[in-house]
């Protein structure tokens, strides 16, 4: 798992592609919540439902029906949410965890440190 998983915080961690939306992405060391997975799959999911369903009129030559639109985004949003929060966030997830508690042994090790240089 280390190896997929260090390739899928590659990828999130670079910022092509969150852009134009780079103030979505927590610091690494921040889990991706609810409301964090909520906010990309209604930004980049509208935004990719929105293009399949105009290549889809485009290439299928259907006229645009704005029932067809309001159903394709909304399956993107749902999908995009699902997939990114199965794939990519609990990637990041147990990577944000594990620098939390290296964190955490670092400053137990530095209060330690200063105690003992104290004393």
């Amino acid at each position: 798992m280390g190896s997929i998983e260090d390739f899928m915080n590659y990828l999130t961690d670079m910022d092509w592609g969150w852009y134009p939306f780079l103030f979505l992405r927590p610091p690494k060391e921040n889990k991706m919540d609810f409301i964090t997975l909520a906010k990309m799959g209604l930004v980049f999911g509208s935004i990719y439902g929105m293009i399949i369903y105009l290549l889809e009129i485009a290439l299928r030559h259907y006229a645009f029906d704005l029932g067809d639109l309001v159903t394709w985004v909304s399956a993107v949003i749902v999908g995009f949410t699902v997939l990114y929060a199965l794939t990519f966030a609990y990637c990041w997830n147990r990577r944000a965890e594990r620098l939390r508690k290296q964190d955490k042994r670092l400053s137990l090790h530095i209060r330690r440190s200063h105690l003992h240089d104290q004393a």
